[in-house]
This record gives structure tokens, C-alpha cells and sequence, in this order.
């Protein structure tokens, strides 16, 4: 059967010649898990409109319809029967709307759509594809777009942002959000100390439902958990083999350095360059991903370059995933930032 993925007209307007590269490896990688064996996914027009073709042996499951309409590209799916197109419904609801993503603005936000596409890809790339209920963690949170747009997916999240100020903004719209929507939740806050005081941080937990009635359910319950601290400790604020997914959007060095981790908390020194702040932080990332979970990472190659990227990525003991569709994301955003996504795997 032949289904038709319409693509958004708002997508990657920057880098509009280079996204049918992105779009292609995200359904292609999302494929891989559906119980029909599916073609290359191909781009195509639709009356003019950019779009995707794909074949599957059989028609495609609930679950199945679901995924192509949460990647970050599609706008409408379509099936081909007899020569002719019928608009398809999506089969069941995000968790939550778009709105939750793309209410907060502020200077250098990173995309939602792009967001969105960094966890397809890490969630495809794992153990756990297909899976709902899955737990995500950003590292490097900013304001908590990622965080958000796992929401959207029915996902519990958790960030860690050294700024207390981002993450004092990033819970105070999550409150009011879901005050506004009516949504079940509560709130608790405490502070988080190392032996010593070798690290401090600040942490604020929600439990959420959309209603009464799933609060009462705990599997129906979310969580967001937000940490103001060093992402160096990250192993030290949550459980061993905790996250089926790690994504983030690494400072790409341009409007602001970042902060390297591995010392005693607000000495470390601004630096533009990731680098520093990897391999600090990659052994703790590793330890609080589940076995089979993915990584995937964002960053700027005119300032660390892929190859260094993956040895560092390496170093910490992932498996950096290569082969196509892997190769294929690099794209320009303006004059200073050319942005790439590696996708890695802990392995065991």
C-alpha cells in the first residue's frame, strides 16, 4: 500500500534545499520497526507541494500511522488506493498539542521541529522503537523545548540546565500551562548536595495527568523533573540505566560559550568549543542510559568537527551509528552554523 506524507510548508524554511535529506533518513529510520516491510521511502509533489512516497507489503498499523504523523516533516498523510488520494485521520491524540512547544519564545530557542526531529531519531535508533511510555532526558536543557515536545509524545522527561535562571522560567510556564489546560499535577521542589558539597543543585519535580481520572492511574501519570546544576553530576541526580533516550542541542558557540563541567560548582570557565563540556559530561550521560537506549546530539561542525565529535562520543563507550541514513543530516542554518546530528547507542 502506498501512503503520501505531505510536508509541512513551515518546515526548515532555512535550509529548505538540504531538508529532503533530513526528512528521507527520519522515515527512513522509523520504518525499520514496522511489523510490514516497507520501500525506500522517495520525496515526490503533490500539486506542487513537496512530500514523501512510501510503500509497505501491508496496510499499516495504528501505532504505525501514529509515528508517521508525530515525525517532525509530516503536515498530512494521504493513501494511495486506485489511482486516486484519501486524506487519512491520525488514528489517536498527542499526549499533548503543539502549543506546548511553541508557546514559549525567546532569543536563540532552538526549533521545535528540529527538536522533534532529534527525538525520532534517537527513539527510532534504539532498542525501545515503536515503544510508548518512554523516559528522556536532555542534558544541555536551555528552556525546555525538548522537553516539551516529549510531552507532546506521551513521554516523561527530565533536564539539566546549569542556569537557574532557564530552568526557573522553563517550570513556571510548565505550571501555568498546565494550570491553563486544567491538567492534573503536582509540584515539589528540594535541593540536591554532593559529599562535601562537592555539587549543589536545585530540582523540581512535576506529576502530571491531562484529567483526574488518569492521575488516579499511575501508568497514565508524566513526569518532568528539571535540575538547575552542573550536567557533570548528571549521573549523581538520577538512578543508573534510568533514560531510554538522551537528546540535546549542544551550544553551538556563537551568541553564548558553555559551561564546562568537572569542578566545583560556578567555577567553571565559559568556553565555546563543546568539547570540553563532552568529555566531562559523557561518562555520567552513559551511565543513566538504559542498555539499548539511543543518543542523539546537535551541534555546530565549524566549531568541533564530526570526526572529534565521534571520538569523544566513543571514548565515553557508545557506539556511533554511521552507515545511511546517519551520514546525511548536515545542514547550514545561517553564516556561523552549520548544524549536524550524530545518533549513538549504549550497547549491553
Amino acid at each position: 500500500m502506498r501512503y503520501h506524507l505531505l510536508r509541512n510548508p513551515g518546515h526548515n524554511r532555512v535550509y529548505l534545499k538540504e531538508s529532503t535529506a533530513l526528512c528521507l533518513g527520519e522515515l527512513a529510520l522509523a520504518v525499520r520497526s514496522f511489523a510490514s516491510p516497507c520501500s525506500p521511502p522517495e520525496p515526490e509533489e503533490l500539486g506542487g507541494a513537496p512530500a514523501l512516497v512510501l510503500e509497505s507489503e501491508d496496510p499499516l498499523g495504528e501505532g504505525e500511522l501514529e509515528r508517521l504523523f508525530d515525525l517532525s516533516f509530516c503536515y498530512a498523510v494521504f493513501a494511495g488506493e486506485n489511482g486516486s488520494l484519501r486524506v487519512l485521520d491520525r488514528p489517536g491524540t498527542s499526549y499533548f498539542g503543539e502549543e506546548i512547544s511553541t508557546i514559549l519564545k525567546y532569543p536563540g530557542k532552538t526549533n521545535e521541529l528540529f527538536t522533534r526531529f532529534l527525538i525520532n531519531l534517537a527513539a527510532s535508533s534504539s532498542a525501545f522503537a515503536g515503544q510508548g511510555g518512554l523516559t528522556l532526558l536532555d542534558p544541555v536543557a536551555g528552556r525546555g523545548t525538548t522537553l516539551f515536545e516529549a510531552l507532546r509524545l506521551g513521554y516523561s522527561a527530565a533536564g539539566v540546565e546549569i542556569s537557574p535562571k532557564s530552568v526557573q522560567e522553563c517550570g513556571g510556564y510548565l505550571k501555568k500551562y498546565l494550570e491553563q489546560a486544567r491538567c492534573k499535577h503536582t509540584l515539589q521542589k528540594d535541593r540536591l548536595s554532593g559529599p562535601n558539597r562537592s555539587f549543589t543543585a536545585q530540582r523540581q519535580r512535576f506529576e502530571l495527568a491531562r484529567s483526574k481520572e488518569e492521575y488516579g492511574d499511575p501508568a497514565a501519570r508524566r513526569s518532568v523533573t528539571l535540575i538547575a546544576g552542573d550536567s557533570a553530576y548528571t549521573d549523581r541526580y538520577f538512578p543508573k540505566n534510568h533514560f531510554h533516550l538522551l537528546v540535546g542541542d549542544l551550544p553551538y558557540g556563537v551568541a553564548h560559550g558553555n559551561q564546562a563541567g568537572g569542578r566545583p560548582q560556578g567555577r567553571g570557565n565559559p568556553t565555546r568549543n563543546p568539547s570540553e563540556l563532552l568529555r566531562a559530561c559523557l561518562p555520567g550521560w552513559r551511565r543513566v542510559l538504559k542498555p539499548g537506549g539511543a543518543m542523539a546530539l546537535s551541534w555546530n561542525t565549524f566549531v568541533l568537527p564530526r570526526p572529534q565529535l565521534e571520538g569523544l562520543v566513543e571514548a565515553a563507550g557508545f557506539t556511533v551509528l554511521r552507515d545511511p541514513p546517519y551520514d546525511s543530516f548536515c545542514h547550514r542554518v545561517d553564516q556561523a552554523i552549520r548544524r549536524d546530528a550524530l545518533v549513538a547507542r549504549k550497547e549491553g
